[in-house]
């Protein structure tokens, strides 16, 4: 672990940062033009500022869809159009900044105007970076760069951390992680600043990072030991009373916005419904993602670790991670405020790359990814400390025969300079294809068409997340279908929600009472076959509910139909011609529309591959088959399809089948 120069605790407790380390003798060679250097403006030019701002916002917008989007920005845009309550821990303060960018920006749909603001986030976390940057190159590189190479290298630096696709992702959707990475990164770039007292910087810091709590305080709470060695200095300049007093106060006031929620649980956008203090807290700490860490998570940790560091590569290259590493070299071997800085960098990208580990990893998962962007900047600044340390280091070398050769020079130059601030542009390629879902219309039509073919007051049982999102967003923000009822089963655990479906729809009394009873079972079959009694019920299969519907429903599309009794093996064969006919027309839209993405391919395969699962449990060999081809016809190689079909074929003619060891990712 980094750890401080010994004299940065005296010497900040009786001065300024800046002019302490103007009074550092040099502790080798390389910082002997540092000391006899003239002041330099304190300030980067406000050109390359606004430049590290208006690029990555005007290339997120440009790389933006319009639609409702995939993962959890369609909830995210449902809440915040709505000023509703999101998933746990809530989201309040990005959830109030969605609603005034709704509200203010006159163009695109809701989802739209809130990657606007997503965009706007990104750019002003790259002119933190690019002060950030700026300010370390400055101290690590003392006279030896001047200030207009600096605010080159800090440009290339902030376009780097936030043009790659691992930024890029955060900012053309609606999600929340562009705004997190800027709550953490701008108090360690406002320590920088001079001309302000250290007293005043270090309460702004603390208020700056406070708010992360009220948004996304895991990301908050990784960040804020980078600031530890700063409070411990603060508390011993001013006093502990003096100094713990305006935390408490900035503490108070982040957490507040959590105690609002209740105000917003009525609203038809919120999922949890929070009443009390106990269901306020149950909603802000996000308990019920706590299985999904540590132990919990199958992968293991060096696995982790290893796809945590893979997608830092995806998002500043494998050179990049090299030049922030040995940036972090250099800088420890510099000046006082050099160490400083980087020291404070360091517990970004460490601590942020253990958590992130500890809580499981997805690959090509964007939401899982944006949980390293304040590790990622923390890199890209350090990658340009390296550059301007190896360029001051080569202007330093003596010349030949003692030294390198011009030529030498050249390449270095080169290799070590010229070749890392161009960086950015090999990540705009990368980012196009990797937002490429985003402009998408997938998700709208996977939306659209069940509750289109839903017949009227029909009750729609839906099982995956994404799912119970996008129907959401179509009904709520755009008004589909008001009188199809959608229950969110795996989120009925949520305060309030079963309240709220049951004020809605008292005839669903019958279907949710065993629940509240034993929550753990979710809905039971039998209790949806009931009320298709008396309504139109329709049920989506799932790798969790499929055994326990498979007697019961025939599949119609995206959704099952739910019968009032056991159907016959006549009866899923008839349908299944129905549902392959709609299903077919539904996979030549989405291969079009949404330009065979990966995200589109997965959805596609998961439903060919439950269909698959669904006729051969039933005795439906043919229709297993066929639903069996469509899935290879996407993921050939996938070992359970053939290993299925191998079952359907080691017997001839029809009859069930166990399907049971086939309950896994294809």
């Amino acid at each position: 672990m980094y750890a401080p120069h010994p004299n940065a605790v005296t010497a900040e407790q009786t001065a300024d940062e800046s002019v302490i380390a103007e009074q550092i003798q040099p502790q080798n060679n390389t910082d002997s033009a540092a000391v006899s250097a003239p002041r330099v403006s304190p300030g980067p030019p406000w050109t390359w500022a606004a430049i590290a701002t208006l690029v990555p916002t005007l290339v997120a917008v440009l790389l933006a869809g319009d639609g409702a989007g995939w993962l959890d920005s369609p909830e995210l845009a449902t809440s915040a159009q709505g000023l509703g309550i999101t998933h746990p821990p809530g989201h309040p303060l990005w959830v109030i900044l969605g609603a005034l960018a709704c509200g203010l920006i006159p163009v695109g749909s809701a989802a739209f105007r809130l990657t606007i603001l997503s965009a706007a986030l990104l750019g002003l976390l790259g002119r933190a970076t690019y002060e950030l940057t700026f300010r370390l190159s400055r101290d690590l590189g003392g006279g030896g760069v001047s200030p207009r190479i600096r605010a080159t290298l800090a440009l290339s630096a902030s376009l780097s951390a936030t043009l790659g696709p691992t930024a890029m992702r955060q900012a053309t959707r609606p999600e929340v992680y562009a705004l997190a990475a800027l709550l953490a990164i701008a108090p360690i770039a406002l320590l920088t600043v001079r001309g302000i007292s250290p007293s005043v910087r270090a309460r702004l810091a603390f208020g700056i990072a406070a708010l992360g709590l009220a948004n996304h305080h895991f990301i908050a709470i990784t960040a804020m030991p980078a600031l530890g060695a700063t409070f411990v200095r603060h508390v011993k300049r001013v006093g502990p009373r003096r100094a713990v007093v305006p935390l408490s106060i900035a503490l108070v006031s982040a957490l507040s916005l959590y105690a609002l929620l209740p105000l917003r649980a009525h609203a038809r956008a919120s999922l949890p419904r929070p009443q009390n203090l106990a269901e306020i807290l149950e909603v802000a700490s996000a308990r019920t993602f706590a299985k999904n860490t540590g132990a919990g998570v199958p992968q293991g940790a060096a696995e982790r670790i290893a796809d945590v560091l893979d997608t830092l590569s995806h998002g500043l290259t494998p050179f990049g991670i090299l030049a922030g590493l040995m940036g972090l070299w250099l800088a420890r071997r510099s000046r006082l405020t050099a160490r400083l800085h980087a020291g404070r960098l360091v517990w970004v990208l460490v601590v942020g790359v253990i958590a992130r580990a500890w809580l499981g990893f997805t690959r090509d998962n964007p939401d899982a990814a944006g949980y390293l962007l304040p590790a990622s900047v923390a890199l890209a600044t350090l990658s340009a400390a390296f550059t301007a340390g190896s360029l001051k280091i080569i202007r330093d070398a003596p010349a030949a025969p003692q030294g390198p050769s011009r030529t030498m020079r050249v390449v270095l130059m080169v290799l070590l300079v010229a070749l890392p601030t161009t960086l950015p542009l090999w990540h705009l390629p990368a980012s196009w294809l990797a937002s490429q879902e985003d402009r998408a219309s997938a998700p709208t039509t996977l939306s659209l068409s069940p509750l289109a073919s839903a017949p009227p007051r029909a009750v729609l049982l839906a099982h995956d997340p994404q799912t119970i999102f996008r129907l959401r967003y179509a009904q709520i923000v755009e008004g589909e279908r008001p009188d199809v009822l959608v229950i969110p089963v795996p989120l009925l655990g949520y305060p309030g929600l079963v309240t709220e479906i049951l004020r809605l729809d008292p005839g669903l009394a019958p279907v949710l009472t065993h629940y509240l009873l034993r929550p753990e079972r979710a809905i039971r079959a039998q209790d949806s076959v009931g009320l298709s009694t008396r309504r139109h019920v329709l049920v989506e299969l799932h790798l969790d509910n499929l055994r326990e519907y498979t007697p019961f429903v025939i599949p119609a599309g995206p959704f099952a139909i739910v019968l009032e009794a056991p159907s016959t093996l006549a009866d899923v064969r008839a349908g299944g011609a129905r549902h392959f006919a709609r299903f077919d027309q539904l996979a030549t839209q989405l291969d079009r529309e949404g330009l065979a993405t990966q995200r589109v391919q997965e959805t596609l395969l998961w439903s060919a591959y439950v269909d698959a699962l669904f006729f051969a449990a039933r005795g439906a060999r043919p229709e297993a088959r066929r639903a069996i081809e469509r899935a290879q016809a996407r993921v050939p190689q996938a070992r359970q399809l053939s290993a299925l079909r191998e079952a359907l074929d080691r017997t001839p003619g029809d009859g069930p089948i166990d399907v049971t060891p086939f309950f896994a990712q294809p």
